[in-house]
């Protein structure tokens, strides 16, 4: 089904059904065009009254008499038109959008304009818009700022990398997942704002995982909220975002690992608290932030560090600053078993 399911196929749909269909006329009605026929000709030179034709009358004219010529050819009208049909209600198009119909709504798949302000409908067809796809605004260097609707619940891989003038973003709160890469190289993004349409019922956005590498080479990025849901920030998600300044936790998050590298080249952060309920925080996620200089963080009895997270420079894992962890901490640490060259358990 993808031959169908693919909208820029359908023009050659319609031209192979017609090539198929003048052979397929002509057959059926040189097999039932008449009592007994058995040829295209037999049928021609048959009389006036089973014909209907006159001696003058061209073979094209007699042939278009015959009534099973017209219902064949109303049938693959029937046909053509049910395919146009189809592929506008599997791959509606908007505004220069191409959307693909799945199980659970439309999922926006292509973006073909070139506009500077872009607005996502909530709807298509009736049926809710719930993904944004795989690099379906990859490299729109005319795009400055998207509107998401609340349907969004999760945006793909490079959806939107390498949109090097994409300045502002407001992401839905019924967001669950930005995928790897998703606004890599948006080297211009500056403000990121999670909305929440149920803030009068102190209800917190749903977003449980920023993907690797995510918001990348963001270097205008100076403030991000991290939503109190994430769970987890992906390997490299905020990596060389040069200006973040301020990287701020809601309350009560749920935050559990910070992967490696992930804030890694945040060099004008200055300062950060770890949420409580942080459990890892992988290697290489804080180093080249060259001026933190007061962390926060609240370990708990199983909390794992590796050696060089906050590594000044990259390196072994000996490069790692370890009266910054002490003065941190102030607690008392133990290598962990398969970890001993690289990591700390700490207890407090």
């Amino acid at each position: 089904m993808i031959f169908f399911e693919n909208s820029t196929n359908w023009p050659a749909i319609i031209l192979v059904i017609f090539l198929i269909s003048i052979p397929v006329i002509v057959f059926i009605t040189m097999k039932t065009g008449a009592k007994k026929p058995k040829t295209l000709l037999h049928t021609l030179k048959t009389s006036d009254t089973e014909s209907q034709s006159t001696p003058n009358e061209s073979i094209i004219s007699t042939f278009f008499k015959q009534k099973k010529v017209w219902i064949l050819l109303a049938s693959i009208a029937a046909i053509i038109i049910s395919i146009i049909w189809y592929n506008n209600y599997q791959n509606p198009k908007k505004d220069g959008m191409r959307f693909e119909k799945e199980s659970d709504g439309y999922v926006l798949v292509e973006y073909t304009g070139n506009a500077k302000l872009l607005e996502i409908p909530s709807k298509i067809n009736g049926k809710n818009v719930v993904k944004i796809g795989y690099r379906a605004f990859y490299h729109h260097l005319n795009l400055e700022e998207i509107r998401f609707p609340d349907s969004i619940t999760y945006i793909g891989t490079e959806a939107f990398a390498s949109c090097a003038n994409l300045n502002s973003i407001i992401l839905p709160c019924n967001l669950t997942e930005i995928g790897d890469n998703a606004f890599l190289d948006c080297r211009k993004l500056s403000k990121i704002v999670f909305l929440d349409p149920l803030s009068m019922y102190n209800e917190t956005c749903t977003l449980k995982k920023i993907g690797r590498g995510a918001f990348a080479n963001c270097e205008n990025l100076k403030t991000i909220v991290i939503p109190a849901n994430v769970t987890e920030i992906g390997i490299g998600a905020f990596n060389d975002c040069s200006k973040l300044e301020t990287i701020v936790f809601e309350t009560n998050s749920k935050l559990k690992r910070i992967e490696s590298s992930a804030f890694s080249g945040c060099s004008a952060l200055k300062q950060i608290v770890i949420p409580r309920s942080v459990k890892y925080i992988g290697a290489y996620a804080f180093s080249e932030c060259t001026k933190l200089a007061n962390i926060e963080i609240h370990p708990s009895e199983e909390w794992v560090v590796f050696h060089d997270t906050f590594a000044v420079v990259s390196g072994p894992p000996q490069s790692v600053p370890l009266n910054v962890l002490q003065d941190s901490f102030k607690t008392a640490y133990y290598l962990v078993g398969d970890f001993s060259k690289y990591a700390w358990k700490i207890r407090e």
